[in-house]
């Protein structure tokens, strides 16, 4: 069970499985089309497109000034820039995932801003939750995955669960 956007505010499509129309009340694929809607609205596949190319630039600038250091000996009074160089396709990956993060956040929020019920909302997500991982999501406000959470292009099902609970009260 699966949907996802393409496209932007110009011209888009929303894609759903049929695994997921066959398994989902219609309030909850409502839901799920709202979210979708709201990828659109935002233009997000457009914003995840330009933050993957601008974190394919940091990877070939730091490889660029890597190679660059090398040649010309990489002194020991540049290895704090050489540190970041390495480091700065790593950082710059983790703030794209951030940034997916925060966009899957929005659509949920503008989803229950459109559909005004939660309730499908919150049995969609668990749907999905259930499909995908086996077992359902616990509605609490923040999941502590530890640093796993970081790796993460979407929220954890049950923070996604608990902010909309938390945005429905």
């Amino acid at each position: 069970m699966n949907a996802y956007a393409l496209g932007g505010p110009e011209g888009a499509a929303i894609i759903l499985t049929e695994g997921l129309l066959r398994r989902m009340t219609r309030d909850e694929i409502a839901g799920i089309l709202a979210h979708e809607v709201a990828h659109i609205r935002n233009n997000d596949i457009w914003t995840m497109s330009w933050a993957a190319t601008l974190h394919r630039a940091i990877e070939w600038t730091s490889l660029t000034g890597l190679a660059l250091h090398a040649q010309h000996g990489g002194g020991s009074n540049n290895r704090s820039l050489a540190a970041l160089l390495r480091a700065a396709p790593s950082i710059a990956e983790l703030l794209r995932l951030a940034l997916s993060r925060t966009r899957e956040l929005d659509a949920d929020a503008t989803a229950l801003e459109l559909t005004g019920d939660w309730q499908a909302l919150v049995a969609a997500l668990d749907k999905l939750e259930r499909h995908h991982v086996g077992f359902s999501a616990r509605p609490v406000v923040a999941a502590d995955d530890g640093t796993m959470r970081l790796l993460r292009s979407h929220p954890a099902t049950s923070e996604r669960v608990g902010t909309l609970l938390s945005l429905a009260y």
